[in-house]
């Protein structure tokens, strides 16, 4: 028996049959006779020992054995309380892979208010429907194909929004060092925190105690509402209840928990034990990286839009701020702030100078920023939409010292340099041009001497979308010089000056100034 406290008062719910009481907030049912004459494999709880109340919860698991109707909770939060819930891993059939595996996650009903949870967001492979049974609230279940013995990290955050407050779920790949946004609830109470109750358990939901589940827990962590601190859980405690059929059992390396139960388990720590692990007082967070995928200004309507970089910590907000200058300096013209964790682009009425330039800002989970500029060119937008492109850079005398053509359909760039001296005025780098892909890599660097003798050279370097090109030019930005640093949009005649230094990146579209 446990108790839920509902609308200010606590109702006790006696678990007689789990399996009747259960099945609606998780998965794959089972018949109430065979239930029946089912026996549960115990459940197992871990138990951070130095907890604080907190607004962003994480840790690591990993799956070893994978009976089905497992649940691993591997979050729990005010139980009976105020925007109370967990989240986890379900295995809801088969005993592997090709089983049925999903994330968790469920809000119980507010208790200071009689507005309803709702879904704000759900990733492409989740569904949310209300349940019954241990009480009511909103539950959420994702498709998520885990593997057995590799790592994910399942990070929870809430934050206050609109006199509400939100509850997020992320999930990441740790293999992979991919994230991805499950699902954002929104829960109709403000000011609600991971207050108390912090904690995992394992539980066979379905009453199939003589097989084996068993999993692997590390990395976990809380930040502290008060000073927004990590606490680190190095000091866990291993509990549970036995079976009159079955046992569990638990312990630890200095790396990592674990826990199992069901089977022909025997238990080697009584009715529980503590355990110390070795892991640092903060969580490796890995880095918030993004690139620019658009910047158009077309009938008085700016659209921007932006990417995460593969394996980047996921984006929390977003805020774009438009200058009238290239060193953003003074008031912004414009500032578009608060954007939503899933939203990856912008698109705005407004009126702009004929150049501006645009200062975005990226949050991620943790509170971490990274800024990128970029020009934005009114009326003049279409020049990077194509697939042909070519760059001229001429020395002394408009003699072109180097030429390169873009066929984006062919992905290849044909760089070609002509015989002699660039400019005998100057004896260090007078342009240069190079190329790197997505992940950095150098794929052709060309530094060009003003005073020196320069061989006539061919090349043809392959690239892709979401790769880079890079010119300099000592006089891009000399009035009357800046002509020998430019631009073509070869389908529609369209031209423009590079500047002393311009980045283009491959888009789907064709090019966009970095």
């Amino acid at each position: 028996m446990f108790k839920v406290k509902t609308r200010g008062k606590i109702k006790e719910i006696v678990m007689v049959s789990t399996a009747c009481t259960m099945l609606s907030m998780y998965g794959a049912p089972i018949s109430s006779t065979e239930a029946a004459t089912r026996s549960h494999a115990p459940s197992v709880y871990v138990t951070p020992q130095n907890t604080a109340a907190s607004d962003i919860i994480s840790i690591d698991w990993s799956p070893v054995q994978t009976a089905p109707y497992t649940y691993w909770a591997v979050h729990n939060w005010n139980q009976g309380g105020e925007g109370g819930g967990y989240a986890g891993f379900q295995q809801q059939s088969g005993f592997d892979q090709f089983g049925k595996r999903t994330l968790h996650f469920a809000l119980w009903d507010p208790i200071a208010s009689n507005q309803a949870i709702k879904a704000e967001y759900l990733s492409p492979t989740s569904e949310a429907s209300r349940f019954g049974g241990e009480g009511t609230g909103l539950k959420v279940q994702t498709t998520y194909n885990w593997k057995d013995s590799e790592w994910y990290r399942m990070t929870l955050r809430s934050w206050q929004e609109d006199g509400h407050t939100k509850f997020g779920q992320w999930i990441k790949d740790n293999k992979l060092n991919q994230w991805k946004l499950v699902a954002i609830m929104d829960h109709p109470v403000a000011n609600v925190a991971f207050n108390y109750g912090l904690s995992m358990f394992q539980e066979d939901w379905a009453g199939n105690g003589q097989d084996v589940r068993e999993a692997r827990l590390k990395n976990g962590y809380s930040r502290k509402v008060s000073d927004k601190q990590w606490n680190s859980w190095n000091n866990q405690r291993i509990s549970g209840q036995h079976d009159t059929s079955y046992q569990y059992d638990g312990g630890a390396t200095s790396e990592y928990l674990w826990v199992r139960a069901g089977g022909n388990t025997q238990s080697t720590i009584g009715t529980g034990k503590t355990f110390n692990l070795n892991q640092p007082s903060q969580p490796e967070m890995g880095n918030l990286d993004f690139d620019i995928q658009n910047t158009r200004f077309e009938d008085g309507k700016l659209n921007v839009s932006w990417k995460l970089k593969e394996q980047s910590t996921p984006q929390f907000k977003g805020k774009i701020e438009i200058y009238d200058n290239e060193k953003l300096m003074g008031q912004p013209l414009k500032v578009i702030d608060n954007s939503k964790s899933y939203k990856t682009e912008v698109s705005q009425t407004m009126q702009l100078p004929q150049t501006a330039f645009a200062k975005i800002t990226l949050t991620d989970i943790f509170d971490r920023t990274v800024e990128k500029k970029v020009e934005i060119t009114n009326g003049n937008s279409d020049i990077l939409v194509g697939n042909q492109f070519a760059w001229s850079l001429k020395g002394y005398s408009d003699r072109e010292i180097a030429k390169v053509d873009y066929n984006k359909t062919a992905e290849e760039l044909k760089i070609k340099l002509e015989a002699g001296v660039p400019h005998s005025y100057f004896n260090s780098t007078y342009a240069s041009i190079k190329v790197q892909n997505s992940s950095g890599s150098v794929l052709y660097n060309k530094e060009i001497m003003g005073n020196r003798q320069q061989n006539a050279e061919t090349q043809t370097v392959p690239v892709k979308e979401g790769d880079y090109i890079e010119f300099t030019h000592i006089e891009g930005e000399v009035a009357k010089e800046k002509t020998r640093a430019t631009l073509t949009n070869l389908e529609n005649g369209k031209q423009e000056y590079i500047g002393k230094k311009r980045t283009y990146r491959v888009t789907s579209t064709g090019l966009i100034r970095q």
